[in-house]
């Protein structure tokens, strides 16, 4: 029997614009994007012959196989369902309108696809992501995993605040405690746990804006960049503020990953406002600060490097993206992504043979062919008459993905 595939959408009444995008994501995302999967697609208003659409609804959310989640329009029902399935801990897609300017909060830090129905091309780019998702899932035989939320580690670092505040307010006087601090502590100090997480469930940004700069003197790097983290990658200036205070104050003591957790939020939070130029005038010091530093690896120097090259990139720097890139690749030559990047940006600056050659290269070290490198390198040599290697690329990518393909051939 086909394992069964849950679609979570705003469903909207028969012949309403709502109803009309749903059935428009559904036949021509959703279903092309698992169909090769064998799973048998169903979605609430698709089941048949049900007693009761409820207790239906709840089973399948918690039961199926997979479940894709359409975000778009913030449906309450939605909201629900998606909470209920993210308890399971099963494999779920979250997907959501490009058109909607932000993922609502308590969802915000879960991996999420964005499509866009007006362009056919970005359609076909979110068939391929949720692909990568199913495959990623697939590998682990849709088994029990993390859903990718911060959720549990913003719960145990809350536990964490709790503990030091309850040791605070015994060593300090109340009157001291509030010279300290202002509206909003109190939350805290009553129930910081319930405080945060009530903030988190509803959206409700005003208060979470008003705790988390509290929070940074108790809270510890890696806790204090997820939450600022998520913050600034919905666009919010707060969660930038705190991050470039955290970069700037690089310690080389730390774990690395905390840094690079932090820059990687600061590029989304530039993406997001349409900001990369202003983004990499701020983010181009901070990388050199921290790779300036003996103790940090060539590996951790060329993924900045790499990080710097997609800000200057989106800022149209294409000459600064491609030093970027060098550097990259002269900390890790053999990495098949910056090999893959910097291709993309000679392609864009017109300078074909050197994208000739890195297109290559992103193809010869790897073990594993990958889809975007096998579909560049296919362009890359088509439009350079390089048809031998492109037929060999483009016979590689029907192997791995027929439909991309097919795509590329248009």
């Amino acid at each position: 029997m086909a394992e069964t595939c849950f679609v979570i959408s705003p469903i909207g009444e028969e012949g309403s614009a709502t109803r009309k995008h749903a059935d428009d994501v559904f036949d021509l995302i959703i279903k092309p994007a698992v169909e090769k999967y064998g799973f048998d697609v169903v979605r609430a208003d698709k089941i048949a012959g049900a007693k009761s659409i409820t207790e239906d609804v709840i089973r399948l959310v918690q039961e199926s196989a997979l479940c894709i989640a359409d975000l778009t329009e913030h449906n309450p029902n939605v909201f629900y369902e998606c909470g209920r399935r993210h308890e399971t801990g099963k494999p779920t897609i979250q997907i959501i309108s490009k058109e909607e300017k932000r993922i609502p909060f308590d969802l915000a830090g879960i991996r999420t696809i964005k499509y866009d129905m007006s362009d056919l091309r970005e359609a076909r780019k979110a068939i391929l992501k949720i692909q990568d998702f199913i495959d990623e899932a697939a590998s682990s035989g849709f088994e029990e995993q993390s859903s990718g939320t911060s959720m549990a580690t913003i719960n145990d670092a809350l536990i964490r605040i709790e503990r030091k505040l309850t040791k605070l307010s015994s060593t300090t006087s109340n009157e001291a405690i509030s010279k300290r601090t202002k509206v909003g502590f109190d939350l805290l100090l009553k129930n910081p746990q319930a405080a945060l997480k009530e903030a988190i469930i509803n959206g409700d940004i005003e208060t979470i804006l008003t705790l988390l700069p509290r929070l940074r003197n108790i809270l510890g790097k890696s806790s204090l960049i997820q939450v600022a983290g998520i913050l600034s990658m919905q666009g919010y200036p707060e969660g930038k503020d705190i991050l470039l205070d955290v970069v700037s104050d690089f310690d080389e003591e730390e774990d690395i990953d905390i840094y690079r957790a932090a820059i990687s939020a600061l590029n989304q939070y530039y993406i997001a406002r349409d900001e990369e130029k202003e983004g990499a005038e701020t983010i181009t010091p901070l990388i050199q600060n921290i790779i300036a530093f003996e103790g940090v690896s060539d590996e951790s120097k060329a993924y900045f490097y790499n990080q710097l090259s997609m800000i200057q990139n989106g800022a149209g720097q294409l000459s600064e993206a491609l030093d970027s890139l060098q550097n990259a690749l002269r900390y890790a030559p053999q990495e098949p992504s910056y090999h893959y990047n910097i291709s993309i940006v000679f392609q864009k600056s017109g300078l074909s043979k050197q994208a000739v050659e890195h297109a290559r290269k992103s193809l010869d070290y790897e073990s594993t062919p990958d889809e975007d490198h096998l579909s560049h390198a296919y362009e890359v040599f088509k439009e350079n008459n390089l048809e031998e290697e492109a037929e060999d690329a483009l016979q590689k990518l029907r192997a791995v993905n027929a439909v991309r393909a097919a795509y590329a051939e248009l």
